[in-house]
């Protein structure tokens, strides 16, 4: 096996069988619907690429053999008497003469589960070489919330050197930076001397921003301006990270061009932000949907918490949005920065769903019960903030440009849970 071929970031390469990718190529290709699946990755990945996903996926029903124990699988459905069948043809060398049906739920099986998760940005097609080690320094505000924690980690996973900024939650090894002080804020971007500042800190509670309106423009449209201001005097570049709040939600989803229109003073003060980052050329805006992931509180660890304590909860219908994965975002947008990206680009999840619907999903795959979730509407909330209905955001833009396919409801959701184990 090439020494290329087996620093692929594959887990099931360890498994390999040796044998020839052409013989890969002609097994694959027999089977229904694969030709399109790989013709669809064709354009993101090499032929050696995908010579490696086809000699992994066969390796891993020799690796069967030698896992005999595990008679079911959760996370695809698959039933022990399926397995069975499948360790029957379970070395390269049995595939010929066998059934087809046998073979065919084997090579899905392995299909289906590397392509989500490759989809979904849990593996990287194309890995840099030792001597193409990334060296773009990023300067990250926000560090301690939910999008900056992930950018840290990924950022640490790629070689990224990464500079985190907070303002009230310490970090060690972090920069204390009040972005609503402009001097302040020039000083520390002067020191750290990034390439880059993804600019994550802001005021987000939508309802709280309904009753400090001005702390809400200090810090979502001012400290916003502070930090694009002393970046544009260093010649560093900026992506702000903005909301699907910009748009009233009446004609979701939406595309990066079309028209924003906030109905709530939370989207007020993001698109001003927007405004201030596009009055310098070269900087980006990266709207994002109702991030969910670990170790902070969110929509997703409120509905698994409660439904583990066995307790009941409401959830609305009428509410239809585009969930985000942090740890997907969090590639994506340093990607945007590898790219050098300008404008805005929708950087969410890629599924529209309603928020019962999503609450749903988080039960199944976390393996909770989906009775405890009761449905209800909007107006029976009596929210402060007005919300709009459906602000989903298309990402077809993001990703043509970025060349990954962001994560749908499910996929995002399994990337979590397996994150958490």
């Amino acid at each position: 096996m090439p020494e290329a071929q087996k620093k692929m970031p594959i887990p099931w390469l360890k498994y390999d069988v040796g044998h020839s990718p052409q013989m890969h190529l002609d097994v694959f290709s027999s089977v229904t619907g694969t030709g399109m699946v790989f013709a669809h990755w064709r354009f993101m990945c090499s032929q050696a690429f995908l010579f490696n996903v086809m000699r992994a996926s066969i390796s891993l029903f020799a690796a069967l053999e030698r896992e005999k124990e595990r008679t079911t699988d959760v996370e695809c459905g698959r039933t022990g008497a399926a397995y069975a069948d499948v360790r029957q043809t379970s070395t390269p060398e049995s595939y010929a003469g066998r059934s087809r049906n046998r073979v065919h739920i084997a090579r899905l099986f392995a299909l289906e589960t590397f392509i989500r998760c490759c989809e979904s940005g849990a593996y990287d097609a194309s890995p840099p070489s030792q001597d193409q080690k990334r060296t773009m320094k990023v300067l990250i505000t926000g560090a301690s919330g939910l999008l900056g924690s992930a950018l840290l980690r990924e950022a640490s996973k790629q070689g990224t050197t990464s500079v985190a900024a907070y303002n009230s939650r310490p970090l060690h090894g972090g920069l204390q930076m009040d972005i609503t002080q402009h001097e302040q804020v020039r000083a520390a971007i002067n020191d750290v001397a990034p390439d880059y500042v993804i600019h994550a800190a802001a005021f987000t509670n939508v309802d709280a921003c309904e009753v400090e309106p001005r702390r809400a423009w200090d810090i979502n449209a001012l400290g916003t301006k502070h930090v694009v201001d002393a970046c544009n005097e260093q010649s560093v570049k900026v992506v702000y990270i903005s909301t699907d709040f910009v748009f009233d939600g009446e004609n979701g989803p939406y595309s990066e061009d079309h028209p924003t229109h906030p109905i709530n003073v939370y989207g007020e003060s993001k698109l001003a932000g927007e405004r201030f980052t596009l009055a310098h050329s070269g900087n980006a805006v990266a709207r994002v949907c109702v991030l969910y992931g670990p170790d902070h509180p969110n929509f997703v660890t409120w509905v698994i918490d409660s439904l583990r304590a066995n307790a009941p909860i409401n959830v609305v219908n009428d509410q239809y949005n585009t969930p985000t994965y942090v740890g997907n975002c969090a590639r994506a947008l340093l990607r945007m920065c590898e790219l050098g990206l300008t404008g805005v680009y929708h950087v969410s999840g890629r599924e529209q769903v309603n928020r019962y619907d999503f609450a749903c999903a988080i039960a199944d795959v976390f393996g909770l019960n989906e009775k405890l979730i009761n449905t209800t509407t909007t107006d029976t909330l009596r929210q402060r903030a007005r919300r709009p209905m459906n602000s989903s955001l298309s990402v077809e833009k993001a990703e043509r440009a970025l060349k990954m396919r962001l994560a749908n409801v499910r996929e995002g959701l399994t990337l979590l849970r397996d994150e958490w184990r």
